[in-house]
């Protein structure tokens, strides 16, 4: 898995090196847009001076979305602008759209997407106190998650997708975890495409700071309150809350991953940033999600800056998940240390502690691919099926989450969970490939909404219908750590602890069923 998304890696920047450096072509079509140009030439006169001339012609450069630019130099409905790259809400349209990712999705008849996050977020709770926001939980809910941000990624494909698709994933928007699901150019039509994307970049870049911030500054204060705690009980309950803090925190950085990623590489979007080939004008420096912006101005300078730093980011979190796993591992400390970093690799045999980092170095593949216009699209909706198929046979080889089962020896749960998940992907992506070689028939649809029901019914009666005696509870080493502080403590600064095992039948739980 590994050396694809490396050899994926290299080819995306190979060819942005190479692909890039294309100046103005003549090709007209699909794809194209075209504008008369006036341009004074230089001609070797019969005198001594030289003849200046004007050269009328047209001048075509690659739409840097493809799939918007029709013939004869025209717009694909619901999209408007220099090179189609708007969506169209204006008061003077009948129907309005709205951007999803890549594409003009037609506003649904009410705030349907907005629905749909309020009753994820609500099963979020009832799961919860049902059955706690145990390691189980969190790990089914990642799998879902990563689920409907993969098929984001692969609607993300600049091709014009078959009927239906694209409303289907304007309800899946609530996965990118930011205002995109409240399809803000819907509710508000008069507002600026501007504004509309500040609002979009912002609440994807804000989350993960207030999400750090708030829960280092609960985590410190929780860990202080058990440095005073003397009853053992209560000391033990603290742990196992300060422990699902952390899990919860992990989960919204895993979630707000995608759209920090997403956005970052879309407000680099700029001309001069070596997308020189998809203008006409070329001593402009444009915004390409909408050429009527000037990169060059202050806030959209500040903003690209910030992107930068964010990009920073998405290329760290993955690579410290690694490094982390890997150096706990190496000194023996996964489960020693499992209720201070547990959320970190919890959900995985100690041999793969490293794999929470393989589904963003996916979602960072995708974007590079989708974002840069810089390999055909039929290479990448290969690609995509490559990585999609090779990490479904990794699951099934390796299998690589902790157990996770029913009484009775069987199946993985999330790792069955997952197979299915990524089963649908591939078949979306299927779709995007007969869609490309048009060779697609209607009912690949059909197929892909039967599956893409059955994944999110599967993962919702196994999140509600749990049985209760089935979890393992967090209390893993809650023994060994509590009692391993009181030593510390009772033995001041001394450099050397006693080091206290786990309970015969902490480990009995562990050998049986591990969530």
């Amino acid at each position: 898995m590994n050396w694809l998304l490396a050899a994926a890696g290299l080819l995306t920047i190979y060819t942005l090196r190479t692909v890039l450096c294309h100046t103005i072509t003549t090709e007209t079509g699909a794809g194209y847009h075209c504008m008369n140009v006036t341009q004074a030439f230089h001609q070797r006169g019969t005198s001594d001076a030289d003849q200046t001339d004007l050269d009328p012609h047209e001048h075509c450069v690659p739409c840097f979305f493809p799939q918007n630019c029709l013939d004869n130099n025209t717009c694909a409905e619901g999209s408007y602008g220099i090179s189609c790259e708007k969506c169209d809400h204006r008061d003077s349209t009948e129907t309005e759209y709205h951007r999803v990712g890549n594409h003009c999705v037609r506003c649904l008849s009410g705030p349907w997407s907005a629905l749909i996050f309020g009753v994820f977020v609500l099963i979020l709770v009832l799961i919860s106190l049902i059955n706690g926001f145990t390691v189980s939980v969190c790990t089914k809910i990642k799998i879902v998650l990563h689920f409907c941000q993969f098929l984001l990624l692969t609607f993300m494909l600049k091709i014009t997708w078959p009927a239906l698709i694209p409303a289907a994933m304007s309800l899946l928007t609530f996965a990118f975890s930011n205002a995109d699901f409240l399809a803000i150019n819907c509710l508000f039509p008069k507002l600026s495409t501007k504004l509309s994307y500040y609002l979009t970049w912002m609440s994807s870049f804000l989350p993960p700071v207030i999400i750090i911030v708030f829960m280092a500054f609960v985590d410190k204060s929780m860990g202080f309150w058990l440095s005073q705690e003397k009853d053992r009980k209560r000391k033990e309950r603290q742990w196992r809350r300060r422990s699902m803090l952390r899990r919860i925190t992990f989960y919204l950085l895993v979630a707000t991953y995608l759209p920090v990623t997403l956005f970052s590489a879309q407000s680099n979007s700029c001309s001069h940033s070596a997308y020189k080939v998809f203008v006409i004008d070329t001593s402009e420096n444009v915004f390409l999600h909408d050429q009527s912006l000037d990169c060059d101005t202050f806030d959209m300078s500040t903003l690209e800056f910030v992107a930068i730093l964010f990009m920073i980011y998405s290329v760290f979190l993955p690579l410290a998940v690694v490094l982390f796993s890997l150096i706990q591992r190496k000194r023996s400390l996964l489960e020693d240390e499992r209720l201070k970093h547990g959320s970190v690799y919890e959900s995985y045999k100690s041999r793969y502690c490293f794999w929470e980092a393989i589904p963003m170095l996916r979602k960072i593949v995708h974007i590079a691919m989708t974002e840069t216009n810089v390999i055909s699209i039929s290479v990448q909706v290969i690609i995509q099926m490559t990585m999609t198929g090779t990490y479904v046979l990794c699951l099934v080889v390796l299998r690589p989450y902790s157990q996770c089962q029913w009484e009775r020896d069987g199946m993985n749960i999330n790792l069955a969970l997952d197979v299915t998940a990524n089963l649908v992907v591939g078949i979306l992506q299927a779709v995007a490939f007969l869609t490309v070689r048009d060779m697609y028939v209607t009912e690949m649809t059909y197929v892909f909404f039967v599956s893409l029901a059955i994944v999110l019914v599967l993962a919702l009666g196994l999140l509600l219908f749990i049985p209760k005696e089935l979890e393992v509870p967090e209390v893993m080493s809650i023994q060994a750590d509590v009692e391993e502080e009181e030593a510390g403590q009772s033995e001041g600064h001394h450099r050397f602890k006693n080091k206290v095992g786990p309970a015969p039948s902490t480990e009995q739980a562990k050998q049986n069923l591990q969530f």
